[in-house]
């Protein structure tokens, strides 16, 4: 694990590939950190704790056809619950969690710092893509978002006019129209119906709301009036037939009176008592109550009709009496009914109504009061005059209605064309300003935004001509499709003709770095010093001359941001690394182990460089002498090699390369040697003088040592003292660390013409040119 501070770092848990708790922690004294891994070791996975924090989502996931993708956050084995992913930077710590379908991070105040991150898919958008998807790959750098919604704005008030526009001459249309055919049932002469509207409107209608309201009063009281006679009528018919059955009754009650001895309620009594003596005796020889045996023939029989004619008696009597009563009440309901149709008669009389009504329907009154005064027999009226009166007083009504929903009619359709007609004016006025407005905003934006194009092509091309000097291919141009939206065309200089897609050009590795010079000029638009940029495997195809520039202009370029982390698979940058080639050594190096199921990824170290290693050998407790001879003979054969390549030494050529017996004697030849001196800087900023000459001569007298102890199993070494080893070691790192510094690699700088040197001129390697 890196050891540095704690205010940068980054803990994965049950995440992707990380099924344990994985902590890295980076030197935030460098701006540049590079995450080396072969393919499967968890790169990615670290790219997407980043996305997952600060974005909230993981988007090497994402267009893989997974559909929802929740459930694939987690590490196999693990649920979305088990998910920790923390991230502390400068004494802020958040910590995002998976919460169902969603990602929350807390604390939510201050928010996570920004990150931008590349992968390969977003940068085919930003190179190969269409030319809609690169517009809209470019689109979340460049801040239009208040401008594009103010012409949004403009663009739908304009498109609301133009239809209001449209819908006011299609109002005026129908309102017209609905004029005319008023003008037409009104049989007017003219061909203008609005002149024609105004001239009714210019005269306004007498105000008919109160004969309306009168005649709809005498209308309902004619109405009430005739209903009353009907209703008396019938209770008149109802009273005479009550009455007439009272009458039969009655008449029917005497004649059976007048057949019949008086009968009281004792004989009857009587009569029924001696029936129901008889009735106990099959003969009866003498009447029971005389004793006279002249009377007891038919005496049965007798009795039983003396019987039945007090019944027939009684039930008349009864009946009588039931059908009184309601005669009675018929007779009560006629005279209400009576006085209800005198009160409906004379509430016509007095109600108010037009002379000409009075003059034309007065006999139908007249007659109903003249049948209302008959106190004896009521013919069934005829009230069909008194009816026609109601209805005269109906269409009068109706008239006058009718006459006042004409005019209010027409007011009101005038006035909705004249409405229409003035909305249709001033629309007519805005509506040219407000394409103006929109036209002059369009171009506004389109002139804007092809600054800020123009300002990023120029950062891109300044970062491509970077990488790539001198190739004439940095005449990098974007524009707006003149035909399209949100349509973007990328273009370069090539072979001296301008405007030249570079997809049809540009190798793929030209391409990459093409990309990444777009993302980083859009990257550095917003906020770059709180902003974090990861770069996951995106260089795989940077050819092995760029390596270094590309490098140099990383770290140039991180400096302006929070954090820069690039991860690739590249194993030549690893091995520049290790040995200081690159100019910009200050970057951090990490290296990932094999990533296996059990245990994920491996915990983050620093890859030694072998001027490292060998000094981790020198320190041991006893030093392990082969591993240092083995990694010194190393290092001094580099080291000989940069020399004499410096120094454009002759050396034998072979075709298996050479070794350390052909260059160590070119470096150390005594002209050579006597020349080779370095200036060390020390850390109050002198130089300490080092000749590396004599060093070389006694590692030129050493060097079977290297083979002996570090490169081939020899009996001899079993004979010389580990001191001889030891000194062997010593000597190379010694010679190696005056030349070589661990910040800033090896001096090949030849800007300051009398030296070489490495950057910040911590080592001075003299002499420039080989000596003569």
């Amino acid at each position: 694990m890196p050891t540095s501070s704690p205010n940068r770092s980054l803990r994965i848990k049950s995440f992707r590939g990380a099924p344990k708790d994985l902590t890295f922690v980076f030197d935030h004294r460098r701006p540049l950190t590079l995450i080396y891994g072969e393919n499967g070791s968890g790169k990615t996975t670290i790219c997407d704790a980043y996305d997952f924090i600060a974005n909230k989502r993981v988007g090497s996931l994402a267009d893989r056809g997974l559909g929802q993708l929740h459930p694939y956050w987690a590490t196999s084995g693990k649920s979305g619950t088990d998910i920790v992913v923390e991230l502390t930077i400068d004494g802020n710590t958040w910590t995002g969690r998976a919460k169902a379908r969603d990602i929350n991070v807390a604390p939510a105040d201050p928010p996570p710092p920004r990150v931008e991150l590349l992968r390969r898919a977003t940068l085919a958008r930003f190179v190969t893509g269409d030319p809609k998807d690169r517009y809209a790959a470019l689109r979340p750098f460049i801040d239009m978002a208040c401008i594009e919604q103010a012409e949004q704005a403009l663009r739908e008030q304009v498109r609301t006019s133009e239809n209001r526009l449209n819908q006011a001459a299609s109002n005026i249309g129908e309102n017209q129209e609905t004029l005319r055919r008023m003008m037409v049932e009104a049989a007017a002469i003219g061909a203008d119906s609005v002149a024609w509207a105004r001239a009714i409107v210019a005269v306004p209608a007498a105000d008919s709301s109160a004969a309306t309201a009168d005649l709809r009063k005498l209308e309902r009281s004619v109405e009430a009036a005739a209903t009353a006679i009907d209703e008396l009528a019938a209770a008149d018919s109802a009273a005479k037939t009550a009455q007439s059955q009272v009458h039969t009754a009655q008449q029917e009650l005497d004649t059976a009176e007048q057949g019949a001895l008086a009968v009281d309620v004792s004989l009857v009594q009587l009569l029924e008592a001696a029936q129901h003596h008889i009735s106990r005796h099959a003969v009866i020889e003498a009447c029971p109550l005389c004793e006279s045996p002249d009377r007891a023939q038919g005496l049965k029989e007798r009795v039983a009709e003396r019987i039945a004619a007090a019944s027939q008696v009684r039930a008349l009597a009864g009946a009588v009496k039931k059908a009184t009563p309601v005669a009675e009440g018929k007779a009560v309901a006629r005279a209400s009914a009576l006085q209800k149709a005198k009160l409906a008669v004379e509430a016509v009389s007095v109600a108010a109504a037009p002379d000409d009504w009075r003059t034309a329907h007065d006999p139908a009154l007249q007659a109903a009061s003249t049948v209302l005064s008959a106190e004896g027999d009521l013919t069934a009226p005829d009230l069909t005059a008194l009816r026609a009166a109601g209805t005269d007083a109906a269409v009068r009504r109706a008239a006058l209605e009718a006459a006042a929903a004409k005019y209010s009619l027409v007011k009101i359709t005038l006035d909705q064309h004249d409405e229409n007609v003035s909305r249709q004016a001033g629309l007519s006025l805005v509506l040219p300003r407000l394409k103006q407005a929109l036209e002059v905003c369009e171009k506004q934006r389109k002139q804007y935004l092809e600054q800020v194009l123009a300002a990023i092509a120029v950062e891109v091309g300044r970062l491509y001509e970077a990488i790539h000097p001198g190739e004439g291919l940095n005449k990098i141009s974007f524009k707006l499709s003149p035909t399209k939206q949100g349509s973007l065309d990328l273009s370069a200089e090539f072979l001296g003709k301008q405007d030249q897609p570079p997809q049809a050009y540009f190798s793929e590795s030209h391409l990459d770095s093409l990309g990444l010079c777009i993302f980083l000029a859009l990257a550095e638009r917003q906020a770059p010093e709180s902003t974090i940029v990861v770069l996951d495997d995106v260089l795989g195809s940077i050819d092995e001359p760029h390596v270094d520039r590309l490098i140099g202009m990383l770290y140039d370029e991180a400096r302006k941001f929070k954090h820069t982390i690039l991860t690739t698979h590249y194993r030549p940058w690893r091995e520049k690394f290790r040995w200081g080639w690159l100019k910009n050594n200050q970057c951090e190096f990490i290296e990932l182990g094999a990533w296996t199921p059990a245990d994920g990824i491996v915990s983050a170290q620093n890859s030694l460089s072998p001027l490292a290693e060998l000094r981790s050998h020198l320190v041991a407790l006893p030093p392990s002498l082969q591993p240092a001879c083995a990694a010194a003979g190393v290092i001094l054969e580099r080291a000989c090699d940069f020399l004499a390549s410096l120094y454009e030494l002759d050396v034998p050529y072979r075709n298996g390369g050479l070794t350390l017996g052909d260059l160590l004697p070119r470096v150390a030849e005594k002209r050579m040697a006597a020349a080779l001196r370095v200036e060390v800087r020390q850390p109050d900023g002198s130089y300490a003088d080092v000749s590396l000459g004599n060093q070389l001569i006694r590692l030129r007298d050493m060097a079977q040592l290297r083979n002996i102890f570090g490169c081939h199993y020899n009996d001899l070494a079993n004979m010389l003292p580990p001191q001889d080893a030891l000194a062997f070691a010593q000597a190379v790192h010694d010679f190696a660390t005056a030349l070589i510094c661990d910040e800033n690699g090896w001096p090949r700088s030849d800007k300051s013409g009398s030296f070489w040197a490495t950057q910040g001129e911590t080592r001075r390697l003299h002499p420039l040119k080989k000596p003569r």
